[in-house]
C-alpha cells in the first residue's frame, strides 16, 4: 500500500515509533517556520495531529520611522514654535514593516496539509 513506501511511510514509521517530526511550514509568501513534535494522527492528504509542539516561526510587524526632513504644516498633536504655522518638528513618519522571530510551545495542534512544505524525522 501507500503506507508502507513513499512519503507517508516516514508518517507511519514516526507514528509507531513515537519519534518527533519535523514539519517545515509555508504561507502565502514563502516559509512560515517549523514545527517539531510528536505525531498523534494523520491522513493522505498530510493534515496532522501534533502534541507536545515547539515552534520557531516569523512575523511581520509594523513600526513607525521618522524619516526624512520635510516640513509639517498645521498637523494636529504637534506644538508649533510660532513660525507662521509650521511646526517645530521635521521629518515625517513613515509606517515600515519589520521580521519578527519568535518561539512558542503548544500543547496540542492541527496542521493542514496545504501548509506543510517538508516533513523529516527529528534527531
Amino acid at each position: 500500500m501507500a503506507w508502507n513506501a513513499g512519503p507517508l511511510s516516514v508518517l507511519r514509521q514516526c507514528f509507531q515509533e513515537k519519534h518527533r517530526v519535523r514539519v517545515v511550514t509555508r504561507h502565502r509568501k514563502g516559509v512560515r517556520g517549523i514545527c517539531w513534535g510528536f505525531l498523534v494522527a494523520f491522513d493522505k492528504y498530510m493534515n496532522m495531529v501534533l502534541k507536545d509542539v515547539d515552534e520557531e516561526y516569523t512575523t511581520l510587524i509594523k513600526i513607525l520611522r521618522h524619516t526624512g526632513k520635510l516640513m509639517m504644516e498645521n498637523v494636529e498633536g504637534v506644538e508649533n514654535d510660532g513660525d507662521e504655522g509650521r511646526s517645530s518638528t521635521r521629518g515625517r513618519m513613515r509606517l515600515c514593516r519589520k521580521q519578527d522571530h519568535r518561539k512558542r510551545h503548544i500543547a496540542q495542534l492541527l496542521l493542514r496539509g496545504d501548509s506543510v512544505v517538508m516533513i523529516s524525522r527529528a534527531e
